[in-house]
């Protein structure tokens, strides 16, 4: 038995059990169990009744792609269930790219060894880097940010196309929240930075700008996950 990582409660271990991050959404955890069916539980309901389907296959590309049929609520009308593909981009992260929804399995990707070697590129990890992300942001593709000693941001593409080292970010430890100011290309940094508040271990979320904390639906266009490695 396992504490459910959003809530406390226990449930049982028989199961792949992750993150469900949807724009403009408060964050949910669904579980791929081991016969076939799944489970979603969202911050204010308890788990749902095991319903639904999954299966995870391969594309002619190569590429592992996550099928998931649910409902948020456990109901299995036709009228209900609701389906998502997801491919995923390194071991136990998926994401939805008409959707933009981000599955986070946290087990399989803090013990995939590859994920490190895929994420962390040589050229980039030297005495400068301090910190480093995968991030996420919605209807554009994957990214790398490397936060360096200097208080500056580059930002990289999957392609390992790298911007001017620029902008700035801090960490303030009363509010547990990151607030970064960059710009991808390494021109002027923006006016407005984002807010990046925890999710679990090291999974983090837009929130806001340092103005505000902006309203779950508004997010949406930008609601961006960083992952720290």
């Amino acid at each position: 038995m396992a504490a459910n990582p959003l809530s406390g409660i226990v449930v049982p271990d028989r199961g792949r059990r992750g993150l469900w991050l949807n724009p403009g959404q408060a964050t949910a955890e669904l579980t791929l169990l081991t016969d076939g069916l799944v489970t979603f539980k969202s911050r204010d309901q308890l788990p749902s009744q095991p319903h639904g389907q999954y299966k995870e296959w391969k594309n002619s590309n190569g590429q592992s792609i996550l099928s998931v049929v649910f409902n948020y609520k456990g109901n299995d009308s036709l009228e209900s269930l609701r389906g998502h593909l997801l491919g995923r981009i390194v071991p136990g992260v998926y994401r939805c790219s008409y959707k933009n929804i981000v599955f986070i399995i946290p087990d399989e990707m803090w013990n995939a060894d590859s994920t490190k070697a895929f994420l962390l590129g040589d050229e980039m990890i030297d005495a400068n880097t301090k910190h480093q992300c995968l991030w996420l942001h919605p209807g554009k593709l994957p990214a790398f940010v490397f936060f360096l000693n200097n208080n500056t941001v580059v930002f990289q593409n999957m392609g390992r196309n790298s911007g001017q080292p620029n902008g700035y970010y801090e960490y303030d430890k009363e509010t547990n929240e990151w607030l970064t100011y960059f710009h991808h290309s390494g021109d002027a940094p923006p006016t407005i930075g984002t807010v990046l508040a925890s999710v679990q271990g090291k999974v983090w979320r837009a929130i806001g700008d340092n103005h505000r904390e902006v309203p779950l639906d508004e997010l949406k266009p930008w609601h961006i996950v960083a992952i720290f490695f």
